[in-house]
């Protein structure tokens, strides 16, 4: 019955451990279909991240996971249209 009872106690301080110790706030989630989950960074990240093409002004995107144009977008004169993969 003792060892019973000292079971018990061990699982509920176990159990109220658990509930107060911390946690990631970001879980799996968390990630779209272009990210894994990392639990040591408890984030999600880009399976492919690459270099982007500084030179036109474009940067990773963590979100997206893939390189996005910086610059804001341009009004195109008539027939012409502002196409942001190639960031112009």
């Amino acid at each position: 019955m003792f060892i019973v009872e000292e079971r018990e106690r061990e699982r509920e301080r176990e159990r109220e451990y658990d509930f107060f110790r911390c946690q990631c706030s970001v879980t799996e989630n968390h990630c779209n279909i272009h990210q894994v989950y990392s639990e040591d960074n408890c984030a999600c990240e880009c399976m492919n991240k690459r270099e982007c093409d500084k030179e036109r002004q474009m940067v990773w995107n963590e979100k997206l996971c893939k390189c996005t144009c910086d610059k804001e977008e341009e009004i195109c004169s008539s027939g012409l249209e502002w196409v942001p993969s190639r960031c112009g």
